[in-house]
């Protein structure tokens, strides 16, 4: 039985609308973690902290303010960016609209990457978090770099459809903060700490998210393969 090509592109159409969805989102949450730290004393989590421990996380803001403004700046336009980067290559591939827009995704992702693992270290160094948060967000920040060198290079072999699944890659990391401030707030009454719930959350939103894109990518393969195998049955047919 031959699948609608019309029903095929509103299966692509509808992840992408997902995830800018997701990537608004996404940023009206990582905006809101960090800008109120700058208008207000606390922020999201400083409640399950010290008052020495929410001290020092305030002067650490205060400190190192340019690079929490950078983290928070690239992260939100690569939410934004990574998800309009793939309807782009989607619709108007090798366009120079197209082109501008996945550089600049690739750009803002390297800079969220690297400003989360600067912040992590800076965190560990004045005692405000713990060893394995510096391995969590370097390991984090040396994927991201993976995964961005992955789209640069598809996109040097002009290779759309390769050059799409790794956007969906890294649009899926820049978009971890979906799931983990929310699930952070849901181990905590499992009598965990704060610093243990946040590794555990970090760890199962980054798998998730990991396990969610290769699930897309692959569901994206099957619809890409199937007018090809109606037209190889139409021709069969046809003889």
């Amino acid at each position: 039985m031959s699948k609608d090509p019309k029903l095929i592109s509103g299966f692509r159409k509808s992840y992408i609308a997902l995830a800018l969805g997701i990537a608004i989102l996404t940023t009206t949450i990582t905006l809101n973690q960090f800008m109120l730290r700058f208008f207000w004393p606390t922020g999201l989590f400083d409640n399950f902290f010290s008052p020495a421990r929410m001290s020092a996380d305030s002067q650490s803001f205060s400190d190192h303010w340019p690079l929490y403004v950078a983290y928070i700046a690239s992260i939100a336009l690569a939410t934004i960016t990574g998800a309009l980067s793939m309807r782009l290559t989607k619709s108007q591939p090798w366009s120079s609209s197209m082109r501008k827009l996945v550089l600049l995704f690739l750009v803002v992702s390297v800079l969220a990457a690297l400003s989360g693992g600067a912040i992590a270290v800076i965190h560990a160094s004045s005692g405000l978090g713990r060893l394995d948060g510096v391995f969590y967000w370097c390991g984090l920040t040396v994927v991201w770099l993976g995964f961005t060198g992955m789209a640069l290079v598809a996109f040097r072999c002009r290779d759309r459809d390769i050059l799409f699944e790794w956007l969906l890659h890294n649009t899926g990391l820049a978009n971890l903060a979906i799931m983990i401030y929310p699930l952070t707030f849901l181990l905590l009454p499992l009598n965990l700490t704060i610093d243990e719930a946040f590794a555990a959350s970090v760890t199962l939103s980054f798998t998730g998210m990991i396990a969610l894109t290769f699930w897309v990518v692959v569901r994206l393969r099957s619809t890409r393969k199937a007018p090809n195998r109606d037209k190889l049955a139409s021709v069969t047919n046809d003889a």
